[in-house]
């Protein structure tokens, strides 16, 4: 927020400077110093460079989402400058859960998916590493960088992944047995559908 405010003024200021003389040392001081600071908090000035000379494109996958109306309704006015500085932060869980979304429907694209079943498999996924002690102990005592070099993590996913697949499957093929326990789960889930269905419509 800080980096995106420094920038926010100093674009402000360019602007609005060659309209009216503020005839303000001070300010022009601070615009010079916020410009000369913005270059040096950008955050590609702290990630390092990303090798790609070995990487080669082997294919492309093309999904057919149908046509769609891409009109902009309404004729309306462009909307004023709004307040430097009164952007609102994001949750960064919910930008990384958003990123792993986006990812999985580059891959999967939306033709063998759901989105509700994407997000309940990456929900699922992250409440059973989480119950990982050693994976939580090591991304509490580390940095992220750190973290995603453990030698643990890639084993911790799979052996994840293999564990809920295995729970799912066990739990799904009771539904196509006659025990009258089904009768039952059915119910009860339908009462659940129910409740969340009523509170989405209220």
């Amino acid at each position: 927020m800080f980096r995106k405010d420094v920038a926010t003024f100093v674009r402000v200021y360019d602007f609005m400077s060659q309209i009216v003389d503020y005839a303000d040392v001070d300010l022009e001081k601070r615009s010079i110093f916020l410009r000369l600071l913005e270059r040096l908090i950008r955050t590609d000035n702290f990630s390092a460079d990303i090798e790609v000379s070995d990487l080669a494109l082997v294919g492309i996958k093309q999904i057919d989402t149908g046509t769609h109306d891409i009109s902009l309704g309404e004729r309306a006015g462009l909307s004023g400058m709004k307040a430097a500085g009164s952007g609102a932060t994001r949750d960064p869980k919910m930008v990384a859960f958003a990123e792993v979304i986006e990812r999985l429907n580059d891959l999967f694209g939306d033709e063998d998916f759901t989105a509700g079943q994407k997000e309940s498999f990456l929900e699922a996924l992250l409440r059973t590493l989480l119950d990982n002690d050693t994976l939580v102990t090591q991304a509490a005592a580390n940095s992220a960088k750190q973290f995603l070099e453990s030698p643990d993590l890639n084993d911790a996913v799979v052996a994840a992944v293999a564990d809920n697949q295995g729970s799912h499957n066990k739990m799904a093929d009771y539904f196509f047995t006659d025990s009258p326990g089904v009768s039952e789960l059915v119910a009860s889930v339908g009462t659940l559908v129910h409740l969340h269905a009523k509170e989405e419509a209220a």
